[in-house]
């Protein structure tokens, strides 16, 4: 009875992961030894669907980076209630000393600098993460 249930489950993620991404195509991927990330341009005809975003996959961590009109934020797959969104200013000391400040990583460098080649070449007008300072995280359904 549970593998029914898992399996059950799993096949409904896997037609929601579908369902999300069947009016995107794939612009670019990068693929080494350790990390793989796919860039996709979706349609703008779906107003709920961002323009550009990213799926990053380094082993031991996934993300997904969307990259909007007007802010760039960061799903992790591992913590799901959390979204990061990059900001541009400095927050005070006594905020970014704690959770809730996240600085940028050498992979957010990373997939900034292929979004930003691939933003050029869409010839899109999102958000560039030019100038940022960090992400600021916000726990959804809190």
């Amino acid at each position: 009875m549970n593998s029914k249930i898992i399996i059950a489950i799993i096949v409904s993620l896997m037609s929601f992961t579908l369902s999300c991404f069947s009016d995107s195509k794939i612009v670019s991927k990068f693929i080494s030894k350790n990390l793989r990330i796919k860039f996709y341009h979706s349609y703008p005809d779906r107003e709920i669907s961002p323009l550009l975003f990213a799926q990053v996959d380094s082993g031991k961590s996934r993300y997904t980076y969307y990259f909007k009109s007007n802010k760039i934020y960061k799903l992790d797959q591992n913590e799901k209630n959390y979204v990061y969104t990059l900001s541009f200013t400095v927050p005070d000391i006594q905020f970014s000393s704690n959770s809730y400040f996240s600085h940028i990583s050498q992979l957010d460098l990373f997939v900034f600098n292929k979004a930003n080649g691939i933003l050029d070449s869409l010839k899109l007008n999102n958000k560039r993460p030019d100038g940022a300072t960090g992400f600021l995280i916000e726990i959804k359904g809190h």
